[in-house]
């Protein structure tokens, strides 16, 4: 028999019995009840909350704290929740997974897992003040809430002799991409009332997906044996003398690998860190990064995977069919993936004869149909919120790909779809705005474009997004709800296929043919909560992947 409640808590237990004496019709009842101790929960709850919580005077400081659970138990647990309660002086950002109140459902506990919350939010308080966080596990039986376990922690704030925060490539929560090239900028503020002489800063990085043959530290120097970097008075001036309420930086740059391949699920949810140590004074960034998506796009002849049979002439000839096996194959390496979507065109003279996935659904877009003018972006999605300069979020991802259409003078192709709304793209904003002036600026007597989208421009971008574009070209889309990390490492990459048929014409003579447009791939990493992306090349009838071909440059069409 188990009961449910909280360590420690006594409940009464009772128990009825009726009966009837032997030979007598009346009816007797018996109740006996005794107190039952519950003397543990089967649950650990742990509870990361720093011991000294750091405050900046007239300023807000960060503060992040995690929450652990595991079940010990060999039943499983239903229909449960972590309650998360915090003191005045916390402002709430976000959390992982997200919530919008600081509770987090957990629909199913079975024995041996468990799980963990980061959040994520701002303090503004007075030195020595008491920081109390405290967390409930409940559970729901017929409606009703039982507290399960509760675990408090009560910090003290502090403020530190100095102010210390760093930037990744101008951005104090910069989410980076494997292989991308980072910019770390250390500040550091003198918070005491007397100068500060010769100091010395050290950094040292921590994380798997660190290249450490690519540092670039001009003013300080690199120490390969525990991966840190350290600077001094020497070269850098603000270390050799700071003064009261002054501020100093340093900076250097690194690479991440771009190839780096999981070894074990440790590897999954991939983070780096860096450790500032300053006279004393120590404090640790950490930032998630994205997962690693490959989409290759493959063209055959002679079917590698032998998933169709091609036949016609190859080289091809005007006027006969000639049929082609072109293959989409996705690995994922970090993180989990939800709602991907892949896609791309087909020229007009190509036409898709069957295909096949794995998983997922793999949908042919008529050339009748209306298509989408941005097909990274989700069918029905438009824009409710208000963006402006400093936002990082999904819905900038999208305003980009509009811009990178609509105004690709300003927003390049070449310019990377990052999700951050900075300089660039508040310059492509201004250029939209004037761009459709009459439909943005006009009716709000409007001179010069704001550069931040309101409600107007809000307005033109969804009717961009719901117009599409007339048919011409057919559309591929594969669909899949859900990707799993380790995708193409520790299992084969997810596969979708499908045989295409050209009959080349008389115009199309001497030529090499397109089989199909470039392929893209978007989807939501479930660990950074952002979109992230992929792409391969267009696939012609050279059939470079084809290995049984002898002569790829002498294909065109006879």
């Amino acid at each position: 028999m188990a009961f449910l409640g909280k360590e420690g808590e006594i409940e009464d237990l009772k128990a009825w019995l009726n009966f009837s004496p032997k030979g007598k019709e009346i009816v007797k009842q018996q109740i006996v009840s005794f107190p039952v101790t519950i003397a543990q929960v089967p649950i650990d709850l742990v509870l990361d909350l720093p011991e000294k919580v750091e405050v900046i005077p007239k300023q807000t400081s960060n503060l992040s704290f995690r929450i652990k659970y595991l079940s010990l138990s060999t039943t499983t647990f239903s229909n449960l929740k972590l309650k998360v309660e915090t003191p005045p002086s916390f402002t709430f950002q976000e959390s992982n997974p997200v919530s919008e109140n600081l509770q987090f459902d957990i629909e199913k506990l079975e024995s041996g897992q468990g799980g963990e919350v980061e959040i994520l939010g701002k303090v503004q308080a007075k030195e020595n003040e008491e920081f109390p966080v405290k967390v409930s596990l409940v559970s729901f039986v017929r409606g009703e809430e039982i507290l399960l376990k509760e675990v408090e922690k009560r910090g003290v704030t502090f403020i530190p002799n100095f102010f210390v925060y760093q930037k990744i490539n101008g951005e104090e929560n910069f989410l980076p991409f494997p292989g991308q090239r980072l910019h770390y900028q250390i500040f550091f503020k003198n918070l005491q009332d007397k100068p500060a002489l010769n100091l010395e800063l050290t950094v040292v990085l921590e994380g798997n997906l660190f290249d450490f043959n690519s540092i670039e530290a001009p003013n300080g120097e690199f120490h390969p044996g525990d991966n840190s970097i350290s600077w001094s008075g020497e070269k850098v001036s603000s270390l050799r003398y700071l003064t009261p309420g002054e501020e100093g930086n340093v900076d250097f740059w690194i690479k991440l690998k771009n190839d780096y391949l999981p070894k074990d699920k440790g590897d999954f949810n991939p983070k780096i860190s860096s450790r500032v140590f300053l006279a004393g004074f120590g404090k640790t960034f950490t930032n998630k990064v994205h997962s690693l998506v490959k989409i290759s796009q493959e063209g055959y002849y002679h079917d590698k995977y032998q998933i169709f049979e091609n036949t016609g002439p190859f080289p091809p000839r005007v006027g006969e069919a000639t049929t082609y096996t072109l293959v989409w194959r996705i690995s994922n390496y970090y993180n989990q993936l939800e709602n991907v979507k892949v896609s791309a065109y087909l020229p007009s003279y190509v036409k898709v004869k069957t295909q096949k996935a794995e998983s997922g659904s793999l949908k042919i877009i008529g050339s009748e149909e209306r298509v989408s003018r941005y097909p990274e972006i989700p069918s029905d999605f438009r824009f409710t919120t208000p963006l402006y300069y400093g936002v990082r979020s999904n819905d900038v991802y999208y305003l980009q790909i509009i811009l990178q259409e609509e105004v690709p003078t300003v927003y390049k192709k070449t310019t990377p779809i990052t999700g951050y709304f900075g300089n660039v793209t508040l310059s492509a904003v201004k250029a939209f705005q004037i761009k459709f002036k009459d439909e943005i600026l006009t009716p709000q007597g409007l001179k010069e474009a704001p550069g931040y989208v309101d409600e107007l421009t809000m307005k033109k971008l969804n009717e961009l997004l719901a117009k599409g574009l007339p048919g011409g070209e057919t559309q591929i889309v594969w669909e899949l709800p859900k990707i799993e990390p380790g995708t193409g490492v520790f299992s084969q990459p997810l596969m979708a296929a499908f045989q295409v048929e050209v009959v080349p014409s008389m115009k199309q003579r001497g030529l090499i043919l397109t089989l199909i447009k470039e392929v893209n791939l978007v989807g939501i990493d479930q660990w950074t909560t952002f979109l992230v992306y992929a792409k391969d090349d267009a696939v012609d009838t050279t059939l470079p992947d084809d290995p049984l071909i002898e002569d790829h440059s002498n294909v065109q069409v006879r």
